[in-house]
């Protein structure tokens, strides 16, 4: 072939990315999207999409006519186009709205804003981040009173990386909050607190007694997403001094204890320190409590009966495996929360019209059909599942034969497996078995995709893979069959 005649879109896709990501991925979406399919497919690789740095597009030049054209090609044609892609953004403050408003980015892990300062009348602000990727460490570590300040903001929402953070956020720098709503990823790292547990307790209990706790502060509520083993040493202390609260929401794992945490543990030590509470909402799982062989054990009657008693209205259940080792997770009712974690086979189910996240664990028990039949009315609305389970189904012949006990996840949008059997992926792609209309995102096992959809052929999976937008394989395949990607036209 004469060299002159060669065109860009006749290389090979890996000679292509590797030229391509010689140059500024900018200007390489900028230029290529939308061009063909090609060029799309190779453009849109997550080399280019990961990380959008637009700091370039500085306030004083959207005035010219061709940084406008640049930055709203970005928030009509390329944002919408790769939002699920991008994981960091790098902006000007000024910015900030359009392009937050030209898409969402339900995989975006860090928020890079220059020149960012908060307007004085500013009264509500949300800064949680709705995904399952913890910070890689603490955020406000060491920043001077005059960072991250505001007298003005009433009602703040927020992800952190562990409990100092917080003791951070309460030193006086929000001097007019009202209502705090924080999502943890730790209380403490559990990597430091593997060092020197002591020491890092005496840090926590150090930075509280320089909280300036503001005496607006009638609504708090508390989220952690990973068990804790220092409850009474460092949650309890730390809501005492919370002496305003009206309002208190808690969600929390707990582990290192010699009992269950039950209704009158909370009454003595928690609810009587705080004089003015008038609602208490928790979700509370103690697990790895071990018990003596010989002794009793308390009952899911024993623990309701201890909340009912001060008036609670609750709902709970309880697992002992064959070490005599016990887990108890007991729940106030209506359940007010958004999510709800780590529930297991014998969870009783109820109505949580408000949870649009939820996760499924359990090591010794499978989850059979009838349990996610149960699971699909008793959270109507729910949006993300996470599965984890390595306990073969025993009721799958049940479940093919009897066509009228399909279940609808009518919501459902992303679906993720951890360390699961295959009968679970078979359970939900299945349309025999589950129902997904809107399901969109899925993590899963290579191997276990193809196994179950029979190399991307199978009919009675396809339908709840049709729209399918987004893929994360635990282990990626580095090459994809032509079926595979007939089989997900929706992918992006």
């Amino acid at each position: 072939m004469n060299q002159s005649n060669v065109n860009i879109i006749d290389l090979p896709d890996e000679i292509l990315l590797h030229i391509l990501k010689k140059l500024n991925n900018l200007s390489v979406l900028y230029s290529l999207v939308g061009i063909n399919k090609k060029l799309d497919r190779v453009v849109c690789d997550n080399d280019f999409t990961r990380l959008i740095d637009l700091i370039s597009i500085e306030p004083y030049q959207m005035t010219d006519s061709r940084s406008n054209t640049i930055f709203d090609r970005f928030c009509i044609d390329i944002l919408p186009r790769i939002f699920d892609k991008v994981e960091c953004l790098i902006l000007q403050a000024s910015i900030l709205p359009r392009v937050l408003h030209a898409t969402n980015y339900p995989n975006l892990r860090k928020l890079v804003i220059n020149n960012f300062k908060l307007r004085t009348n500013l009264k509500y602000l949300d800064l949680d981040v709705d995904n399952n990727s913890f910070f890689s460490q603490s955020l406000l570590t060491g920043l001077p009173l005059t960072i991250c300040s505001s007298s003005s903001i009433v009602h703040l929402r927020i992800k952190m990386h562990n409990i100092n953070d917080c003791l951070y956020l309460l030193d006086g720098r929000l001097s007019q909050l009202q209502t705090l709503i924080v999502n943890l990823d730790y209380v403490i790292d559990p990597q430091l607190i593997r060092r020197n547990s002591q020491k890092m307790i005496r840090r926590s209990l150090a930075l509280m007694n320089k909280m300036v706790i503001p005496c607006q502060l009638k609504s708090f509520s508390l989220h952690v997403y990973t068990i804790t083993n220092v409850f009474d040493s460092v949650i309890l202390p730390f809501l005492h001094r919370m002496t305003y609260l009206e309002q208190l929401s808690l969600s929390i794992r707990f582990g290192g204890r010699n009992s269950f945490i039950d209704g009158s543990y909370l009454d003595n030590y928690l609810v009587s320190q705080l004089p003015n509470l008038q609602k208490f909402h928790f979700n509370i799982i103690t697990e790895n409590i071990r018990f003596d062989e010989f002794e009793p054990k308390p009952t899911s009657h024993d623990i309701r009966q201890t909340f009912v008693e001060r008036g609670y209205h609750v709902d709970c259940y309880i697992d002992y495996d064959v070490f005599n080792f016990g887990r108890c997770h007991v729940y106030s009712l209506p359940f007010y929360m958004q999510r709800i974690s780590h529930i297991r086979h014998n969870f009783p189910g109820g109505m949580f019209n408000n949870v649009g996240v939820l996760c499924m664990r359990d090591l010794d028990h499978p989850f059979e059909h009838k349990f996610f039949a149960m699971i699909s009315t008793s959270f109507p609305l729910l949006r993300r599942l996470k599965i984890s389970n390595n306990n073969k189904q025993e009721e799958q012949q049940q479940k093919h034969e009897d066509k009228s006990s399909i279940i609808h996840f009518s919501h459902l949008v992303e679906l993720e497996y951890f360390r699961v059997h295959v009968d679970y992926v078979e359970q939900f792609l299945c349309e025999s078995s589950t129902r997904l209309p809107c399901l969109n995102k899925i993590c899963i096992s290579y191997q276990q995709l193809a196994h179950v959809t029979k190399d991307f052929t199978r009919n009675t999976t396809r339908s709840n893979c049709a729209q399918l937008k987004y893929i994360n394989f635990c282990r990626m395949a580095l090459v994809h069959s032509k079926d595979y990607y007939c089989y997900f036209p929706s992918l992006l």
